[in-house]
């Protein structure tokens, strides 16, 4: 399996993962789910998503720099994903596969709070990909500056930081091996 190293905020250094990491609005959404204690699971996400349409800040605008591009948007969400889900069930990267040499990217543009309402089933589903908001992409490395606002970043559903100004990701291919069972015929 491959693993992902950020370095952003509070850690400077190094911290590695395994599933992905967040930008924005799923970042704002972990933060919210993380103070609902009586709830678990992808209700419990569905339930924090509402609360952060309405609280959510004035999304900002990042530089991404990934494979030889750059993309400037006012962005509602970025996710670096490894594997396919974050969320209690969001599929944020739909053909993710934590063991071929990429990440997967879900860039989604800044929306209205109706708009947001109307993306989240296809976030459910994974097929964001087909709404004009959504640009999918693929990188072994990443870069997102905060070119106006700052970043809430999450990193495999823990907070990186409240208020990034730049990030830098790369990925680590094949750094975990996994023994198991033939599957039964």
């Amino acid at each position: 399996m491959d693993l992902g190293n950020v370095k952003v905020g509070d850690y400077p250094d190094v911290r590695y993962f395994g599933n992905g990491v967040g930008i924005g609005f799923d970042a704002e959404t972990g933060f919210v789910a993380a103070k609902i204690r009586w709830m678990r699971g992808l209700l419990l996400y569905l339930i924090a998503a509402i609360e952060t349409i309405f609280i959510f800040y004035k999304a900002p605008t990042v530089r991404l720099q990934y494979e030889g591009k750059e993309l400037t948007v006012s962005a509602l969400m970025i996710s670096i994903m490894n594997g396919r889900r974050m969320g209690g069930g969001f599929f944020f990267a739909p053909n993710g596969d934590p063991a071929d040499g990429t990440f997967d990217l879900c860039i989604a543009a800044s929306a209205s709070k109706g708009r947001v309402f109307q993306l989240i089933p296809y976030f459910m589903k994974g097929t964001q990909a087909t709404q004009k908001e959504v640009t999918m992409g693929k990188a072994r490395k990443v870069l997102a500056t905060a070119v106006k606002g700052t970043m809430p970043i999450h990193c495999d559903g823990e907070t990186v930081c409240f208020e990034g100004t730049q990030l830098s990701v790369a990925l680590l291919p094949g750094q975990i091996e996994f023994i198991t069972q033939k599957p039964e015929a």
